[in-house]
């Protein structure tokens, strides 16, 4: 061992020995204390109390992360060192956690360090979890890439202007290792003041460019920037074509080129035709309005309503209600009309208009009328009425019924009925044309054109049985009443060139037996009373007259012959 002393006999100002091992030993005081060791590997040991205070430049080597330049006596493998120029790093167990040279770096060598920074009152301001690879704020176990608990991620642009503040973006990797921005999220200043907007961005083609804004009114804009809407109780989401705009809780509209401005009324967006759907306490309502010019007044037609009953309107803002049935009303200006095409072209129509009411078959074909899924009547191409048949060249009712009318025409009104009337307005009547013919294989009964009646055994009869009258008693003389008949001979005006008839003219008649004429009023070929009157003669009840007095000239006959034969025999 050497040993260096300098000082007095009884006080030494420092010491310096080396031993066997190559280590140099500082010591100093009254009694030798060692300040300093520097072992033969160059390690240099500070005592624990030792405290270094000198002016000027301490000079290091590098160490490594396994023996650092500076480190403690009992942990040698924890401490720092240099890794290179301009570059410090801070390693414990052997391993560098901590590295500060171009850049700060922490954890570098990918291990399962956790960092955590504390704040005054957050144990976990900022942690960073190594094993997941997340990071937490206000926790210090993330359950997402970042995880922000407890509070909010504030950011700030001084800029007072529309579009200020900033944004969250996103990025891939879709430019062979360089970075593209694909989508961002930005709050941002909305105008002047204190509003605020979302915008929403995505890259098309590399260009990132707004697709969706939440304006500071709640409207939102997707595609579109929202327009100025009346927010007094709405909001609306406007899209490229149109608008969903909600009013208070009790109405949604369907907007199509049109907004509500903040004077509250309904505008044109762009000049173009205009259309809207309403949904309002459970009824729905379709509006159309003309081509107007953009940020002018909209006045919209309702043109379709279906109402909380379920009534459909078309044309009509209250469409029917008529208890118990879902009622389709259509109303137009001249009526309302159902139309049915094929391939877009007409085919039928269903209308009414002023006063009718019409089924109307465009193309040339029948009117089919079914029941229970089978046919039961149409009305042909040429306008005859098939019933119970689908076939014939003029009109027919036929029925396969037992015991019962194939045809019943009842007039319930008890003023001046008429229940049925053949009408043959085209030609003038006679023994060619017949209003009636009645027919099982060979005629029965003809009524003819000119009123002749004609049947197949000359048999006509009267309902007489006894059961059915009252009041029973002989009958007074006709022979004065037969004897004042004038029988004359005529033609009818409207047949001036027919055979000469017999009978009698009514008026004449009536002066002698008024009970055996009629009058009705004169109708037209409607049915409507022309303001005149025909009369008519009872030949059925003249003919027992006849009878009557017959019997009378019979009984005076018969008196004469019994006078003759008396006289005779005298």
């Amino acid at each position: 061992m050497s040993t260096i002393s300098a000082g007095t006999t009884s006080t030494t100002a420092f010491k310096v020995t080396s031993d066997t091992t190559g280590t140099l030993v500082l010591q100093t005081g009254a009694v030798p204390t060692t300040a300093i060791s520097i072992s033969a590997s160059q390690v240099v040991t500070f005592p624990a109390t030792t405290t270094l205070d000198f002016t000027g430049t301490l000079l290091l080597g590098d160490g490594s992360a396994a023996a650092p330049t500076l480190a403690h006596s009992g942990d040698t493998n924890t401490g720092i060192y240099f890794p290179g120029a301009d570059q410090v790093a801070i390693t414990t167990g052997g391993s560098q956690k901590f590295f500060v040279g171009t850049s700060l770096v922490i954890n570098e060598g990918g291990l399962d360090f956790d960092t955590r920074i504390e704040g005054d009152t957050d144990a976990n301001l900022f942690f960073v979890d190594a094993s997941t690879d997340r990071i937490g704020i206000g926790t210090n176990a993330p359950v997402n890439k970042l995880d922000v608990q407890a509070g909010f991620i504030s950011t700030y642009d001084p800029t007072n202007a529309d579009g200020a503040g900033y944004s969250l973006r996103y990025y891939s990797n879709a430019n062979s290792g360089s970075r593209a921005e694909i989508a961002r999220v930005g709050g941002l200043q909305d105008g002047a003041g204190n509003n605020g907007r979302l915008e929403f961005y995505t890259s098309t083609s590399g260009s990132v460019t707004s697709k969706m804004r939440l304006d500071a009114s709640g409207n939102l804009g997707l595609g579109v920037t929202p327009s100025a809407w009346d927010t007094t109780a709405s909001r609306a989401l406007q899209l490229n074509g149109g608008s969903i705009w909600s009013f208070s809780t009790s109405q949604l509209n369907l907007l199509q080129n049109s907004f509500y401005n903040t004077s509250g009324n309904l505008v044109y967006t762009n000049t173009a035709a205009a259309s809207a759907y309403r949904q309002i306490s459970g009824a729905h309502s379709w509006y159309t309005a003309p081509s107007g010019t953009a940020g002018n007044t909209i006045t919209f037609t309702q043109t379709m309503t279906l109402d909380s009953n379920g009534n459909l309107g078309v044309g009509s803002t209250a469409p029917t209600n008529s208890g118990g049935y879902k009622t389709l009303s259509l109303s137009g200006s001249t009526g309302g009309q159902i139309s049915f095409q094929q391939s877009n072209s007409d085919k039928a129509y269903i209308y009414h208009d002023t006063s009718n009411f019409n089924i109307y078959n465009a193309v040339s074909g029948p009117l089919v009328f079914w029941t229970n899924s089978a046919e039961r009547a149409r009305i042909t191409a040429g306008g005859d009425l098939l019933v119970g048949t689908t076939t014939g060249s003029f009109s027919k009712i036929v029925k396969n019924l037992s015991g019962n009318y194939a045809l019943q025409v009842i007039n319930t009104s008890s003023t001046d009925p008429y229940c049925l009337e053949f009408n043959m307005s085209g030609v003038t009547g006679g023994t060619g044309t017949a209003f009636l013919v009645c027919y099982d294989n060979s005629n029965r009964l003809i009524i003819y054109g000119d009123g002749d009646v004609q049947n197949v055994n000359n048999s006509y009869g009267s309902l007489s049985d006894i059961k059915l009258k009252q009041d029973i008693v002989d009958a007074a003389s006709q022979w004065d009443d037969i004897k004042n008949l004038r029988v004359r001979k005529y033609r009818f005006k409207e047949n001036p060139d027919d055979a000469l008839q017999i009978g009698l003219i009514a008026q004449e008649l009536e002066e002698v037996s008024p009970g055996l004429v009629d009058e009705s009023p004169d109708r037209d070929g409607e049915g409507n009373y022309l303001g005149t009157t025909t009369k008519s003669i009872k030949y059925s009840v003249l003919y027992m007259k006849a009878i009557k007095a017959l019997q009378e000239a019979m009984a005076r006959i018969e008196q004469l012959e019994a006078k003759v034969a008396a006289l005779e025999t005298k």
